[in-house]
C-alpha cells in the first residue's frame, strides 16, 4: 500500500506481449471497463477478453443508463457468477504466448477500485515455461477458475461456459510443460471445497506474536475476529480500520482485538477509501502475510454446509512475507493511533442504518446464446418462470423492440428479432405471474469464437476493425501491420488457424519475406519523427508503410518502370507526376494539399496490391500473404472514406478516388474468384476449417461494393451501352458471389453493418439509403443461398451453373442469345453453346 509500490493493471497493460485477458469482480463500472480497460487491452493487441461478475451485480448494471454494459457478449465475454454468498475475488490474468501477468487482490473492477481506493494487490510475472514458481502460480489460478465456472454448468449455458473455458488455449501453452511446486500460495474458496480458514491452518505459523487485520467489512458479530483470538489466544491482535467508511455491525465490547485509524498509518487513507484486505502474521519462524479478496468476515473465511462466499488470496511466507509486509506498512498498525469507544458506537450505528434501507427490486439476469442459423436467442430462464412478452436491445439501450417469444416444452425460451439479430445486446421478458422481470444478456458466441484462437493474424483483424482516425488507433494498424502482415511466417500461421493439412512432400519453400520492422534503438530518433507525423493527423506515412512492403516483392519481377519508377500497373491513370514528399510539421501544407498527397499515395496503394494480386493468380504460394495484404489495404481505404465526414475534410476531393476503388474491386474479385486463379475457393480447400481472413475480406469487398454504388439489377437490356451493361454484369456478379457467403454468418454481418455506418454520409438520405440497401441485399444472399440451381431462371444478369466447371460453381450471364451462353467470370468472359448448358 506505501506509494513507492503502487501498481496499475494499466500499466502491466502497456508491457505488452498478452493475447488474452480474464478479469473476476464483484461489482464493475462496465462503461469504465468498456471505454478504458477493454480499449487499452485491445490496442496492447489483446484481442480475446473475458469478465466473471457476481450475478446480482451484474443484474444491477441495468439500473442505469450509465452503468449498463454495451459491448458485453459481442465485443468480449461477460460471466454473470452465481454463488450461495457473493462472487467475492479479485483476479486478473494476462496470457501471452511467452509471458503471463497475474493480479490477485482486493480491487473490484470499478474506476474507484483501479484509481482511487486504498488496495492490496499481488502482482506475479511469469516469465515463460521455465518459470517454475510463476507457472506454478498460474496453473493453480486456473484451476481455481476452471472450477467456479464449472459449479455454474447448471444454469448458465454451455456456450457461454465454453467462451470463458476457452482462455485454457492460452493458458495451456505455458503450463503444460511444468509440474510447479507443492504450494504456489494462491488459494481460494468455493462451495464444494475446503474454506479458506481451513487453507490457512496448514500454512500459518504455530505461534505468532503479533497478528495485523486490515479490513473494510466484518460479520455481524465479529466471528472471524473471535475465532483468530481463540486460535491463537497468546497473540496480540490489532485491527486497522477508517471509521468514517468501515461496515461493522455489531459493538466491540468483549473483543480482545483493538482498533486503530488506517489513516495514522497510511496518511491519505481520509481522502481516499480504505478497500484493502490483509492479515499480516509476525513470528519469527515463519511470518506470514495473507492478502486477496477475502474480508475479515465469517462469508468470506468460513464455508459451511456449501454456503460462503467465492473468494481467492495469496498466502506468502517468510522473507518475502517480511519484506511485503514493510513495503506495504501493515508491520506499523501497532503504532497506530487508537479508536475511542464513542467513535466505533457511531461507525455501528451508521452500518445499521446503511443496511436497513431497502434496495428497489430488479430484474435478475440469466444468459442467452444467439444462433445465427435459426436467427434466434435461446435461453433457459429459471424453473417454472412463464413470460408473456419480451423486449430486445442493441448497443443503444434507449431503442427497444419487440421480440416474439416462444417458450418450449424443455423450459427453453426462445426470441426472434426480425432481421436484427447481430446487434442485439440483451432483452427483458415480462413475466406472466406480476413477478420479477428476467434480463437476458445476450451472447454471441460465433462473433466471439475466433478472438479465442492464438494466432497472431487475429490482431489485424482486430486492428482494422477498430481502427480510429485519431492518433493511437493508426498507430495500432501500424504496429499491427508491421507485426503481422510482412511477418516471415504469415503463410504459416493463416494455414494454421484453418487447420490446414500438411503440405505435399514436393512443395517448394514459400518465397522470402521482407524482414520485420522493428526499429533498433540506434534508430529511435528517425521513429519520434515518424510519431510526430502521425500526431499532426498525417496518414500518408501509414500509407507509405504498405506501399514500400508491397512493393519489395515486385523488386525482382520483370517490368517497364517509367521516369519515377512505377510499374506498369502503377502508370495507369495516373498524370505522371512525380509522388510528392510527405509534409513536415510547420510547413504551413493546407488541408486540400494534404488530401492530394494522400490520393496519390492512395493510388499508389491500391495499384502495388494488383500487382501482388497478380503475382499471386501465377504463384498460388502467395496467396495467403496477398490475402491478408488486400485485407489490410482496405481497410486503409475504408478509414480514408471514413475521414470525408470529418471536419477538415468535408468539402476536399476525394483521399482514394473512385476510379482507383473501382480498380482495387474489380482485380480483387478477379484474383480470387477468376476462372484463371480462383485463390480464394483453392485457399479455402486447402484448409479444413474456415479461415479469419476470408470472413473480414468478404465484409470489406462488399462494403466497397455500396461505396461505390453498386446494386443488384433484373433490368439489364442487351440494347443498352455495352459500357452501363458491363457495369451492372459486374455488379451483379460481385454482389451475388459474396452475399450468399456472407448471410449465413453472424459476425460478417455485423462487420459489414458496421463498415456501412461509419462510411456513410451522416444525412437522414444517405441513412434511409444505407438501410434500404442493407435489408434488400441480404434478403436477396438468403434467397440465393437456399435455392437450388434448378429453380433459378437463366437470363441475362442471374445466375446460372458454368458447364463442366470443377468445383461446381454459378456465374452470372453476361450474354445471351439463340445459339450461345456467356458467363463473367470476372477475369474473362466465358462462351458455350445452349445445348451444353441444357438451353438447346
Amino acid at each position: 500500500m506505501a506509494d513507492s509500490n503502487e501498481v496499475s493493471i494499466l500499466d502491466v497493460i502497456k508491457r505488452g506481449g498478452f493475447e488474452a485477458s480474464l478479469i473476476t469482480t464483484f461489482n464493475a463500472t462496465l462503461p469504465f471497463y468498456e471505454e478504458v480497460v477493454l480499449r487499452r487491452l485491445i490496442a496492447a493487441g489483446v484481442r480475446y477478453n473475458v469478465v466473471l461478475m457476481d450475478a446480482a451485480q451484474c443484474a444491477q448494471s441495468w439500473t442505469s443508463e450509465a452503468a449498463r454494459p454495451r459491448l458485453a457478449g459481442h465485443g468480449y465475454t461477460l460471466v454473470p457468477m452465481r454463488a450461495s454468498g457473493a462472487f467475492h475475488p479479485k483476479v486478473c490474468l494476462l496470457l501471452g504466448p511467452k509471458k503471463a501477468a497475474m493480479l490477485v487482490g482486493s480491487h473490484n473492477l470499478t474506476l474507484s477500485g483501479f484509481g482511487f481506493n486504498r488496495e492490496v494487490t499481488n502482482w506475479i510475472e511469469v516469465e515463460g515455461p521455465k518459470d517454475i514458481e510463476g507457472v506454478a502460480a498460474l496453473a493453480d489460478a486456473w484451476t481455481l477458475v476452471d472450477g467456479w465456472l464449472e459449479q455454474q454448468r447448471e444454469w448458465l449455458p454451455d456456450a457461454v461456459r465454453e467462451s470463458a473455458l476457452a482462455l485454457a488455449n492460452f493458458v495451456r501453452p505455458m503450463t503444460q510443460g511444468s509440474r510447479g511446486i507443492a504450494h504456489s500460495g494462491i488459494v481460494g474458496q468455493a462451495a464444494d471445497g475446503p474454506s479458506l480458514w481451513e487453507q490457512l491452518l496448514s500454512r500459518a505459523p504455530r505461534n505468532p506474536n503479533r497478528i495485523s487485520v486490515v479490513g473494510a467489512f466484518f460479520d455481524a458479530r465479529f466471528e472471524f475476529l473471535r475465532r483468530l483470538e481463540g486460535q491463537w489466544p497468546n497473540a496480540e491482535i490489532v485491527v486497522a480500520i477508517d471509521p468514517q467508511t468501515v461496515q461493522i455491525g455489531h459493538q466491540v465490547a468483549g473483543l480482545r482485538a483493538r482498533f486503530v485509524r488506517a489513516s495514522s498509518i497510511w496518511p491519505d487513507t481520509e481522502s481516499s477509501y480504505l478497500h484493502a484486505k490483509a492479515i499480516y502474521f509476525e513470528s519469527p519462524e515463519e511470518p506470514t502475510l495473507v492478502s486477496g479478496s477475502a474480508n475479515p468476515s465469517s462469508p468470506a473465511w468460513f464455508n459451511s454446509g456449501g454456503s460462503g462466499n467465492v473468494e481467492a488470496v495469496m498466502i506468502r511466507s517468510g522473507s518475502e512475507a517480511l519484506a511485503a509486509a514493510a513495503a506495504m506498512g501493515i508491520s506499523e498498525c501497532f503504532r497506530g493511533d487508537p479508536i475511542d469507544a464513542e467513535t466505533l458506537s457511531q461507525a455501528v450505528e451508521r452500518t445499521r442504518s446503511e443496511l436497513a434501507k431497502q434496495e428497489p427490486p430488479v430484474a435478475s439476469v440469466c444468459m442467452g446464446v444467439a444462433d445465427p442459423a435459426d436467427d434466434l436467442v435461446w435461453l433457459q430462464p429459471p424453473t417454472g418462470r412463464r413470460f408473456v412478452s419480451a423486449l430486445a436491445f442493441g448497443p443503444d439501450a434507449s431503442h427497444a423492440q419487440p421480440a416474439v417469444l416462444r417458450q418450449h416444452g424443455d423450459n427453453r425460451v426462445s426470441l426472434t428479432i426480425d432481421g436484427s439479430l447481430p446487434t442485439i445486446r440483451s432483452a427483458l421478458l415480462k413475466s406472466a405471474d406480476g413477478g420479477a422481470d428476467l434480463r437476458v444478456l445476450v451472447h454471441h458466441p460465433s462473433v466471439l469464437a475466433g478472438l479465442s484462437q492464438t494466432k497472431k493474424q487475429a490482431a489485424i483483424r482486430e486492428a482494422l476493425g477498430c481502427l480510429g482516425s485519431d492518433d493511437g488507433d493508426v498507430a495500432r494498424l501500424i504496429a499491427a501491420v508491421e507485426r503481422v502482415i510482412f511477418s516471415e511466417d504469415v503463410e504459416r500461421d493463416i494455414q494454421t488457424t484453418g487447420g490446414t493439412r500438411a503440405a505435399d512432400s514436393g512443395q517448394k519453400d514459400s518465397p522470402e519475406r521482407p524482414g520485420s520492422l522493428a526499429v533498433h534503438v540506434a534508430d529511435m530518433s528517425k521513429q519520434r519523427k515518424k510519431l510526430r507525423l502521425l500526431k499532426a493527423g498525417d496518414l500518408a506515412y501509414l500509407i507509405d508503410v504498405l506501399i514500400r512492403r508491397l512493393g519489395l516483392d515486385l523488386q525482382d519481377q520483370p517490368k517497364s518502370g517509367d521516369r519515377v519508377e512505377r510499374t506498369e500497373e502503377e502508370q495507369v491513370g495516373q498524370d505522371d507526376e512525380a509522388p510528392q514528399p510527405l509534409p513536415s510539421i510547420g510547413s504551413g501544407i493546407e488541408t486540400a494539399q494534404i488530401a492530394k498527397v494522400v490520393s496519390t499515395r492512395a493510388r499508389t496503394l491500391i495499384r502495388r496490391m494488383v500487382a501482388q494480386l497478380k503475382l499471386a493468380s501465377k504463384d498460388e504460394r502467395r496467396a495467403p500473404s496477398a490475402i491478408v495484404q488486400l485485407v489490410a489495404v482496405l481497410g486503409v481505404v475504408r478509414e480514408l472514406r471514413r475521414l470525408r465526414n470529418a471536419e477538415r475534410w468535408r468539402g476536399m476531393p476525394s483521399l482514394v478516388e473512385e476510379r482507383d476503388r473501382r480498380l482495387l474491386l474489380k482485380e480483387a474479385m478477379a484474383a480470387l474468384f477468376g476462372h484463371r486463379s480462383m485463390l480464394l475457393p483453392k485457399l479455402a480447400q486447402r484448409a479444413e476449417g474456415e479461415i479469419d481472413e476470408i470472413g473480414h475480406l468478404r465484409s470489406l469487398l462488399l462494403w466497397l461494393a455500396w461505396d461505390l454504388g453498386e446494386e443488384l439489377t433484373d433490368h439489364i437490356g442487351a440494347l443498352q451501352e455495352r459500357e452501363v451493361r458491363e457495369r451492372q454484369i459486374s455488379a451483379n456478379a460481385t454482389l451475388l458471389e459474396l452475399l450468399p457467403q456472407v448471410v449465413s454468418r453472424d459476425d460478417e454481418i455485423a462487420e459489414l453493418e458496421r463498415s456501412l455506418l461509419m462510411t456513410a454520409m451522416p444525412t437522414g438520405e444517405e441513412g434511409a439509403r444505407l438501410a434500404r440497401w442493407l435489408e434488400r441485399h441480404l434478403g436477396i444472399g438468403r434467397q440465393v443461398a437456399s435455392m437450388s440451381s434448378e429453380a433459378r431462371s437463366i437470363r441475362l444478369g442471374n445466375l446460372a451453373p458454368v458447364p463442366k466447371s470443377n468445383p461446381p460453381r454459378h456465374r452470372v450471364v453476361c450474354s445471351l442469345n439463340a445459339s450461345e451462353i456467356s458467363f463473367w467470370e470476372f477475369d474473362a468472359e466465358r462462351t458455350f453453346s445452349r445445348q451444353l448448358v441444357g438451353l438447346g
